[in-house]
């Protein structure tokens, strides 16, 4: 994820699974609680997607739908890039470039990646949130330098606070 476009996409691919699964009757609540650069971007990308599929969008939480997701940051020390693909494999890459996307073709990766993972959440009678069975996770690589997009604002101070306090 180099690019705020490619949270779109995301968002995009969240809104195609939510559909089927979402009455029209019933608008879904895009939860807030991620106050994240990324959290932020991608309740107003979902709201755009799942509106352009025919989805109502609500700011009452107490609706029968509501869309959450975590996101989990992965670091690693050790250095990581590919050792190249051969002809057959770099061949494949290209045709999957062209049909699907998301090929990585660089030589070096960054350390860091994010995890996010999505689930549609449905109230019961009780208004209790229960799993309904729309959940899904994607890995991302993002770039080292831009891993602060993805941490909340409440999360960034408490690291910051512990790392000056010692």
């Amino acid at each position: 994820m180099q690019a705020s476009e490619h949270w779109n996409d995301l968002a995009c691919r969240i809104a195609a699974k939510v559909q089927p699964a979402v009455s029209p009757d019933n608008p879904v609540f895009i939860s807030d609680s991620d106050v994240s650069p990324f959290g932020i971007a991608m309740r107003s990308f979902l709201k755009t997607q799942l509106q352009k599929r025919g989805i109502h969008t609500t700011e009452n939480r107490s609706n029968s739908y509501e869309l959450v997701w975590e996101v989990q940051q992965v670091y690693f020390n050790a250095d990581r890039f590919n050792h190249g693909h051969g002809l057959p494999i770099g061949l494949s890459d290209v045709i999957q470039n062209i049909f699907i996307g998301g090929v990585d073709f660089d030589f070096y990766k960054p350390h860091s990646e994010i995890i996010v993972s999505f689930e549609l959440l449905q109230k019961d009678k009780d208004l209790q949130l229960s799993v309904f069975p729309v959940r899904d996770t994607y890995v991302f690589y993002v770039n080292d330098y831009d891993r602060d997009k993805y941490i909340k604002e409440k999360t960034l101070e408490y690291h910051e606070y512990k790392l000056t306090s010692n």
